[in-house]
């Protein structure tokens, strides 16, 4: 690449870029004339545009107020759907601080329930488990002691026997206890789904049961709090079903809203570029218009300064393509008019050739004689 083309690929950027930066200032007068001077609007060169921009801006507010509405429904309905993740995540912690408050109100009942029975059925139901668990415990820990007893007194075949009776019988028992932990927590929520509490009035179990109501009432808020979030979820759905219900009307309208703002801008900018020179010498003009007038005016003198340059750049290529071709046409001349004297020459020779070929034909024809007489 020459040295003049990169000049002329950098005129082209710079003009390029101005002529970007020329538009916004265009449309920035533009659009304080058009709401500012309706003495220039009057104007018929400019009537017409400003009628035009009217509708276009229109257009555009209303295709604005869509997508800020779209926009801030669409945020809203990402905000709910954090706040309730959250707060599910934080009912389903509480859920599990609950359980072992469960458990020491259901071992707190279950005491208070052998010291104080019940003829109530549906108590009695609750405290079943636990009776069976533990005369089951009650039982096996009878059948341990038996199996310890006779151990003494066996032979070393039947210790064996034994040993591994009790070892059986000792798990067994391990799991029954390991099983009462659950036992305990849920009677302790089936207790505390019933009057069982208030009706004994056990100032042990009263106590143990306050951290659970008092867990419990924070759980049932906050899941209460969670359905108030997924309400409001629901209702902002629906609101943007209603908005964007057809096929891809959400695109259809961020571009509604796009081509508005282009051709207004666009409108603008023609009002900017007649009306620019009618106001530059208004002393009132707000400051940013103030500046878009004077900058205007430099990046015209600007651009018009390297338009004649990148004309004359052009021209300067164009002559060094021409000047470079001369050598090249010239060759090519010369070669033309080498080939075209090699072809007379050979012309000459052929002409020679046909003057010597008819010359030898007469002699020869003279030399034979009439036909006639051979």
């Amino acid at each position: 690449m020459s040295e003049y083309q990169k000049q002329i690929t950098e005129l082209d950027r710079s003009i390029s870029e101005r002529e970007a930066h020329m538009g916004t200032l265009q449309a920035t007068i533009g659009r304080y004339v058009r709401e500012h001077r309706s003495d220039l609007v009057e104007q018929r060169r400019l009537r017409t545009k400003v009628k035009e921009a009217d509708a276009r801006q229109k257009e555009f507010d209303e295709a604005s107020a869509q997508a800020a509405k779209l926009e801030h429904l669409q945020n809203r309905r990402q905000e709910l759907q954090e706040q309730i993740t959250d707060a599910q995540a934080e009912v389903d912690r509480m859920s599990e601080e609950i359980k072992p408050l469960c458990q020491d109100v259901g071992k707190a009942a279950f005491k208070t329930y052998r010291e104080n029975p019940f003829v109530d059925p549906a108590i009695e139901e609750i405290f079943t488990s636990l009776l069976e668990h533990e005369e089951e415990l009650t039982e096996l820990d009878r059948q341990i002691g038996d199996q310890e007893s006779e151990l003494a007194q066996r032979s070393a075949v039947a210790k064996l026997m034994s040993r591994g009776r009790l070892a059986f019988l000792k798990g067994k028992k391990s799991a029954r206890e390991n099983a009462l932990p659950r036992l305990y927590r849920e009677t302790g929520e089936a207790v505390c789904a019933t009057n069982f509490i208030t009706r004994v009035e056990d100032p042990s179990l009263s106590a143990a049961a306050k951290p659970y109501f008092r867990k419990r009432a924070e759980i049932e808020d906050l899941e209460q709090h969670i359905q108030s979030l997924d309400d409001e979820k629901r209702s902002v759905g629906a609101e943007l079903a209603e908005l964007t219900g057809n096929v891809g009307a959400e695109r259809r309208l961020k571009k509604a809203r796009e081509t508005a703002e282009n051709e207004l801008r666009a409108i603008d900018r023609e009002i900017g570029e007649k009306a620019a020179s009618g106001i530059d010498g208004d002393p009132d003009l707000p400051d940013e218009v103030r500046t878009a007038v004077d900058e205007l005016k430099t990046a015209e003198e600007a651009q018009n300064t390297e338009r004649d340059r990148l004309r004359r750049l052009r021209a300067a290529v164009e002559l060094e393509d021409v000047t470079e071709s001369i050598p090249k046409i010239e060759q090519q001349i010369s070669r033309q008019e080498q080939d075209i004297a090699e072809r007379q020459k050979h012309l000459e020779e052929l002409k020679q050739q046909l003057e010597n070929a008819e010359a030898e034909k007469r002699r020869l024809e003279k030399a034979r004689g009439p036909a006639e007489n051979l």
